[in-house]
């Protein structure tokens, strides 16, 4: 079961679509043709992998389980959705945890907090301010939770992670994809 996760603002379409070359989802499946592939609309479109988004995503994943036989999961998504694949590794609950053997991190970022206060883009605070209740000076302890590089102990030891980074993002600098691979 391969799980997509959207980037801020797009949709749960984004892999099914690339006006530039065939899109992500089709190389996948027509590679690997016993592949369930399901993107995911999960929660708003600006969650950040927030406490409903994890919610969202184990609920649709468990739905696919009872559909499916489900031996390995590999979470994926770009920015936004990078930054949750690499945090639903450690916030997904046991039983969907023990199936996840990998994440693929497009231009994704494992502190949010760094994020928060470093990157260019303007909408990025605003947007992590709405997903989580506040900024990480005003709920630390949610921007922690949901920061994969402060949680690396509760990842699976058998998971592999792929991380992927442009040569320049105002948005997830690739400073951030640097700081995951360290």
């Amino acid at each position: 079961l391969v799980i997509y996760l959207h980037g801020m603002g797009s949709t749960y379409l984004e892999p099914f679509v690339n006006a530039d070359a065939e899109p992500i989802a089709k190389q996948i499946c027509d590679n690997r043709p016993t592949i369930i592939f399901a993107s995911l609309s999960y929660g708003r479109a600006f969650s950040w992998g927030n406490d409903a988004a994890i919610s969202d995503i184990s609920q649709n994943i468990r739905e696919l389980m009872q559909r499916y036989p489900v031996n390995n999961i590999v979470i994926m998504g770009s920015s936004m959705g990078g930054c949750t694949a690499l945090s639903y590794t450690t916030l997904a609950p046991d039983d969907i945890k023990a199936k996840i053997i990998g994440a693929v991190s497009s231009e994704g970022a494992g502190d949010l907090t760094q994020l928060y206060k470093e990157t260019d883009a303007k909408s990025i605070p605003n947007a992590l301010t709405n997903a989580f209740g506040g900024t990480p000076d005003t709920v630390p302890l949610y921007y922690l939770k949901h920061s994969f590089l402060h949680n690396l102990d509760k990842v699976n030891g058998n998971m592999r992670f792929a991380i992927i980074s442009a040569t320049k993002d105002v948005i997830v600098p690739p400073r951030f994809q640097k700081d995951v691979i360290s």
